[in-house]
């Protein structure tokens, strides 16, 4: 366990190194390259490979929540979207998030209403940790949709992050409502839905009469069910 804990801190610490350079010198954050490089951080070739792996169906049933994602993540497997996780979690350029959810949005399609559509960000645990908010923000400039900041963790909850939580505190998280949500659609949006125990605690929290849907960049492979 402590010499995974090492191999972790000298992966983000390279991440943390590579995200300099990019802001330095436009790099490719997977090979390294200087050539071409644009929005999404990576040069032509590594996009193309990495939008190629961009392969997950448009929405799925995960736990018996309704999922949309860019892409599939395991880690250690995915190279290239374990990266751009990092990068965004280190507070990449707005142009960055915007380019990574006009492909969601073309892969996805976005909302059948947009309307009666409210995009709802899950609740940073630090202000300087907002990914799901500039992910919500973007998505709504988009598409022309409102985006309420309307959820916060309650404090009878885990205020831990999901890898700092074993499998039982996970159930234990819980939101509350800090804005009162009408729309009978809402779109639940987080960077990358791991175990599903964050989402299913904004469903809670929640109208019940409401369609919820999951929007994410990322997704592990195997969700949890709502136990």
């Amino acid at each position: 366990m402590h010499c995974y804990k090492i191999f972790n801190e000298l992966q983000n610490f390279k991440i943390k190194i590579l995200h300099n350079i990019h802001k330095q010198f436009r790099c490719c954050v997977n090979c390294g390259i200087f050539q071409g490089v644009g929005p999404s951080l990576l040069c032509p070739r590594c996009e193309v490979k990495f939008l190629e792996m961009c392969y997950s169906p448009k929405r799925k049933i995960a736990g018996g929540l309704l999922v949309s994602s860019l892409f599939d993540w395991v880690e250690n497997e995915n190279r290239i979207g374990s990266i751009l996780i990092k990068q965004i979690k280190n507070q990449c350029s707005e142009e960055t998030i915007r380019f990574y959810c006009e492909k969601f949005l073309h892969k996805t399609g976005g909302p059948q209403s947009k309307s009666s559509t409210v995009i709802v960000p899950c609740p940073a645990r630090s202000n300087k940790r907002q990914h799901a908010l500039r992910i919500a923000l973007a998505m709504g400039s988009i598409l022309n949709c409102e985006v309420s900041d309307c959820l916060q963790f309650a404090k009878g909850g885990s205020q831990l992050g999901q890898k700092k939580l074993n499998k039982i505190d996970r159930t234990n998280i819980k939101m509350v409502c800090k804005v009162a949500v009408a729309s009978k659609n809402i779109i639940f949006v987080d960077d990358i839905l791991t175990t599903g125990a964050t989402a299913w605690a904004a469903r809670r929290a929640l109208p019940e009469d409401c369609n919820f849907e999951v929007w994410c960049l990322a997704q592990r492979c195997r969700v949890a069910t709502n136990e």
